[in-house]
């Protein structure tokens, strides 16, 4: 189900047991497909974040993303194993909030961490370099998060 105010969202679920993970999946392929399948391995439901055309233009060049955001989020809105999907719309988040200037990190998890904050995830599922490398599953382990590495 494709989530369209986080808000709304929370007034209607409990988060407890979710798993969260994101990404740009822009060309979707394989790899795409594990990733997504092993993190719904670790929670009662899934949400998967995609991440929108503007910061995938900022990071990726103006030739990305491909397949535009609509697309790619209804695409893993379909897969059988994703109960939740949601395009990172930074709107309901403050959009010029910077809470993060501290760590050193990428555009994608300076948005993407108060996403998993406003929705009260636990659990976090990433590639294990992405989190190591900069210094960021130190933080959230250390807000309470657990991290399960892909």
């Amino acid at each position: 189900m494709l989530i369209s105010s986080m808000e709304e969202f929370l007034r209607n679920e409990n988060t407890e047991d979710f798993v969260i993970c994101a990404g740009w999946f822009d060309m979707f392929h394989i790899g795409h497909l594990n990733f997504i399948r092993n993190a719904k391995k670790e929670g009662t439901k899934l949400i998967v974040v995609v991440m929108n055309d503007e910061d995938g233009r900022t990071i990726k060049g103006e030739t990305r993303p491909i397949i535009n955001e609509e697309q790619r989020a209804e695409i893993i809105d379909n897969l059988k194993f994703v109960d939740y999907t949601i395009i990172a719309n930074y709107s309901e988040l403050g959009r010029k909030q910077r809470e993060f200037e501290d760590i050193k990190t990428n555009i994608l998890w300076n948005k993407y961490i108060p996403i998993i904050k406003k929705l009260n995830i636990k659990k976090v599922f990433s590639l294990e370099e992405t989190l190591k490398f900069n210094g960021l599953g130190d933080y959230l382990e250390s807000t309470g998060h657990t991290i399960i590495y892909s």
